[in-house]
């Protein structure tokens, strides 16, 4: 997995000449595959198919094949993206294997951005100046994720959440004073980009990392010293211009009549797995263009069926993040950690289309991970389950293969006999879909459609 994302973020095979062209993220699923196959079963078990996470994502993922058209074609996109999901959700199996996946997370973006202010100073690693010469001067890298600046300063924006957890959080004063040049390499990285979006989307990111977590006082206070510094910082920003300019803005105007189409979309006839593509009259003609929107995309394409799945995702995601609490530092700091990111993949849905990019299934795995491990620590704390003994004859643990949900079951059904009431009342706890994630995400479908039509009025289409 750690490999994968050094493939997937700094993409060396797309600018190291050694490597370039070669197809190495494949083979490196492959083997990550190969891996979980061949293991030992985990004490106590690991299992599959025990979340909720895992049963709507398998759903979204089942209905995205059926809702178009060409579902076997369709079908070999899917399970590329459903490996990375299901890699992540099933290889991260401890405490601190999922904190050092944050960890190299934040390494690989800082390492990108690291290459972005490189770049912007004159040494062209990636070979992008052409790139930057026809965006006027904004910042992009010659990699297939970070072509154009709004991508790059997407992608960019993470690395505050991301090393904000990993480096400063509940962390030594060493390493709190490393991240401060960190986090400068990434301001100035995300400032050449220029990217409106990615702005609005790194306040998203940074205001939940400071109040996750937080008594509602302090969250007061932070929200009051965050408007206020937030307000000044963004008059200095590049291309942040009054609100009534924006409206006039030919991007901008763009992008929300690429929403009204979309919307219509949504409506009457959806097109399938990534299809979408909007026509606009533009200056008496017609030109196709992209909905620079996740959320917008999903819905054009799957209609409202596919979008509640895909929120029903996050919705899973978020609700561990905020309730499961526990006594482990890095499980905190995870838990911490996914609501910020899920904040601002959130909100940089309404600005840039990754709607089947990567960052969502790995996202997506990592919180399956999480909720897995926080329910574990919890019914370790209980006493309903006995934590892994490190004395324990390595003989008895491997000769088992990998769990599955039937392992985990009769696990489950054992625990019932001789429980306490508290203990019965733990060992119940959220395991499957239910009438409160239903709700989360039709809230979050209610609230997309709002400001979805929001928007579109908002800036006059007619």
């Amino acid at each position: 997995t750690i490999v994968f994302l050094i493939l997937y973020f700094v993409r060396p095979q797309d600018w190291v000449p050694a490597v370039g062209g070669l197809n190495v993220i494949k083979p490196i699923m492959e083997l990550g595959f190969l891996g979980l196959a061949t293991r030992h079963r985990r004490r106590p078990p690991w299992g599959i198919m025990t979340t909720p996470h895992e049963w709507v994502m398998l759903s979204f993922l089942v209905y995205g094949c059926y809702a178009d058209q060409d579902w076997s074609g369709t079908l070999m996109t899917v399970l590329s993206v459903a490996g990375f999901y299901f890699l992540a959700s099933q290889s991260l199996t401890e405490p601190q294997r999922l904190d050092r996946f944050f960890g190299w997370w934040a390494a690989c973006v800082a390492m990108m951005c690291m290459i972005g202010v490189a770049t912007d100073m004159g040494m062209d690693i990636t070979g992008a100046r052409e790139l930057i010469d026809n965006r006027m001067g904004r910042l992009s890298l010659n990699t297939w994720l970070m072509d154009n600046p709004n991508a790059l300063g997407h992608t960019g924006v993470t690395a505050f959440p991301l090393v904000y957890f990993t480096m400063v959080y509940r962390r030594d004063v060493g390493l709190k004073l490393l991240a401060i040049p960190v986090f400068a390499l990434v301001a100035m990285c995300v400032i050449a980009t220029q990217s409106k979006g990615a702005y609005l989307s790194a306040a998203a990111g940074i205001s939940a990392a400071l109040l996750v977590g937080r008594s509602v006082s302090v969250q007061v206070a932070l929200v009051t010293l965050l408007v206020i510094v937030g307000s000044t910082v963004a008059s200095m920003l590049p291309r942040m211009v009054d609100r009534e300019s924006m409206k006039h803005d030919e991007g901008v105007m763009g992008r929300a009549l690429a929403f009204e189409a979309a919307r219509t979309a949504y409506q009457t006839s959806t097109t399938g797995w990534n299809r979408f593509v909007a026509e606009i009259q533009w200056e008496g003609e017609t030109v196709k263009i992209s909905t620079h929107s996740s959320l917008v995309q999903i819905g054009a394409d799957l209609g409202s069926v596919g979008l509640f799945l895909y929120l029903s995702v996050l919705g899973c995601s978020l609700r561990s993040s905020l309730t499961l609490k526990t006594d482990l530092e890095e499980l905190e700091r995870a838990r911490c950690l996914l609501f910020s990111l899920l904040v601002g993949y959130f909100v940089s849905g309404w600005m840039i289309n990754r709607s089947y990019h990567t960052e969502y299934f790995l996202l997506a795995g990592a919180a399956t991970a999480f909720h897995k491990l926080a329910r574990e620590r919890r019914l370790i704390a209980a006493g309903v389950l006995t934590a892994p003994d490190a004395e324990e004859s390595n003989e008895e643990i491997m000769s088992h293969p990998v769990s599955s949900q039937a392992d985990q079951q009769q696990v489950d059904a054992e625990l019932i006999e001789g429980d306490s009431e508290e203990q019965a009342s733990v060992r119940r706890m959220w395991r499957r879909y239910g009438i409160v994630d239903f709700a989360i995400a039709y809230g979050l479908l209610q609230f997309t459609l709002w400001f979805w039509d929001y928007l579109i009025n908002y800036f006059n289409v007619e």
